[in-house]
């Protein structure tokens, strides 16, 4: 238990520190403006701010706008904002819960090139367990197609040999070597990626970016 332990904290020294939860730019900006269109707002009713006729902003003069015509605009304007900037808070939260999961640093170093608990993906902000799942499953694609082949190699021996012994001709030894070869590098190559799917079932990476994910 304590090796395994040890294990997932070495795994978690690879990741890096947990990534901040941090707002986009776009998510920054409707923050921003959502705080100032509130301190004009409560400026505007607590301080008896009020419209008065033939006022003008930029240069620009609005007929028929009175008092509570404005206040309705800031309202409207308010609420809006206010459910914009949650909306995009709760996918910042999101994203981030799925971030740290993967690997903080964006680019592979000479610390931790060796491992193959990270995942560096163009985009940091893309680096999650799933990323890192995804790129060990296409890295073992293809098991489907070594078995096809294998049986069909198999089909193939054993049609010729029953075609051989129906017409009483002698088996040519130089052609079953050569297939029982090809058959034999694709159950090496068949074997190498079964054993890379149970070194990613054990893999450490899978309970240490949960643990994160969990708390």
């Amino acid at each position: 238990m304590e090796e395994k332990e040890k294990n997932i904290k070495a795994v978690q020294k690879v990741l890096g520190e947990p990534v901040i939860c941090e707002f986009d730019a776009k998510t920054q900006k409707i923050r921003t403006t959502l705080f100032i269109l509130s301190v004009i707002s409560i400026a505007y009713t607590l301080g008896g701010l009020k419209i008065e006729a033939g006022s003008s902003f930029l240069g620009l003069k609005f007929s028929g706008l009175n008092n509570e015509l404005f206040h309705y605009i800031l309202l409207g304007s308010v609420a809006y904002l206010a459910m914009h900037f949650v909306w995009c808070a709760v996918d910042s939260f999101m994203e981030w819960r799925l971030r740290i999961t993967g690997t903080k640093v964006a680019f592979v170093t000479a610390a931790i090139a060796a491992s193959s608990h990270g995942d560096y993906p163009n985009d940091p902000r893309q680096s999650t367990l799933y990323n890192w799942w995804k790129e060990k499953m296409n890295s073992i694609s293809g098991i489907d197609e070594n078995i096809v082949e294998i049986n069909r190699t198999f089909e193939a021996v054993n049609t010729e040999i029953e075609l051989l012994r129906d017409e009483g001709q002698t088996l040519n030894i130089n052609n079953v070597i050569q297939s029982l070869t090809h058959i034999r590098g694709e159950v090496i190559n068949l074997r190498g990626k079964i054993e890379e799917i149970n070194n990613i079932l054990e893999a450490n990476r899978v309970p240490a970016s949960l643990d994160r994910f969990d708390n």
